[in-house]
Order: C-alpha cells, then sequence, then structure tokens
C-alpha cells in the first residue's frame, strides 16, 4: 500500500498498523522537516508545539505517539543544517502542495515568519514552481487552520 501526504491528510495513518513500522522515508522526511521548521529560530514556541501537536494528530499519529515524537524532537535542536528538500521527497503535486501547506501552517503558528523559514518557503516555491495564485492559496489554507 502506498502513502502518500494527500491520502494521509485525510484519512490518517493510524489504522495501518499500530506499531508505526509503517512510516516510509516520505513521511519521516516530513515529520523532520516539521520540527526543523518549529526549530529554525531556535526557540520553538508553545504556539509551534501547539500546532506541530495538531499535525502529527492530523496525520493519524495516536496520542502517546503524538507524545513521544514531540519528546524526541523538541529536547534539543536538530543537528542539520540543511532541511529537508521536500520537493524532491513526494512525487506528484497534491503531496508537495500538502507538504508544503503543513509547512507555512508551523511558520505562520506564532502569528510571523522567520527569515530563516521563509527563504526555505521561497526555496521550495521556486523548486516546484508553484505559482502566485497557489500560493496565496497555500497561505490562507495555512493561516485559517491556524487562527
Amino acid at each position: 500500500m502506498s502513502l502518500s501526504v494527500a491520502g494521509i491528510y485525510k484519512r490518517g495513518i493510524a489504522h495501518l498498523e499500530e506499531d508505526h513500522a509503517y512510516m516510509n522515508n516520505p513521511i519521516q522526511e516530513l515529520v523532520k522537516a516539521l520540527f526543523q521548521m518549529a526549530w529554525t529560530d531556535n526557540v520553538v514556541s508553545p504556539e509551534e508545539v501547539k500546532a506541530l501537536t495538531a499535525m502529527l494528530r492530523q496525520l493519524g499519529f495516536s496520542f502517546s505517539d503524538v507524545i513521544c515524537l514531540l519528546d524526541k524532537n523538541l529536547c534539543e535542536p536538530p543537528r542539520a543544517d540543511t532541511l529537508v528538500p521536500l520537493d524532491s521527497l513526494f512525487q506528484s503535486r497534491d503531496n508537495q502542495m500538502k507538504a508544503l501547506q503543513l509547512l507555512m501552517k508551523v511558520c505562520f503558528s506564532t502569528g510571523g515568519i522567520d527569515p530563516k523559514q521563509l527563504g526555505y518557503i521561497e526555496g521550495l516555491v521556486v523548486r516546484m514552481g508553484v505559482t502566485a495564485e497557489e500560493l496565496g492559496e497555500l497561505r490562507r489554507n495555512a493561516l485559517e487552520e491556524t487562527c
């Protein structure tokens, strides 16, 4: 069975297997990217934690798995200086756009966007060929879900 961000976003993934062994590389990398985005200013705010929790639950993770992921990824900043290249992880445009929207939700959760976050988002937008109209829609959707 193939996993897609769009499918996960819609249905959740917890129903696939109890032990989360199903987490394939693109989904692991998406989760990693969400935490990296939260750490870009070297501080993870309570608003970002709330947004991450909601996104992980929306992706279908159980509450106990969310707690484990938060514990693992919030105890210290990630070691990698390079952000996950989400544009190359997901083949379908729909999956790429959903992943980009999730990243934007992390950015907007604090009410503002850090310059490093903006640089990463801009790089993805350019590499993915996102139009101004698509970017506006993603931004509106991310802001709506954050408010």
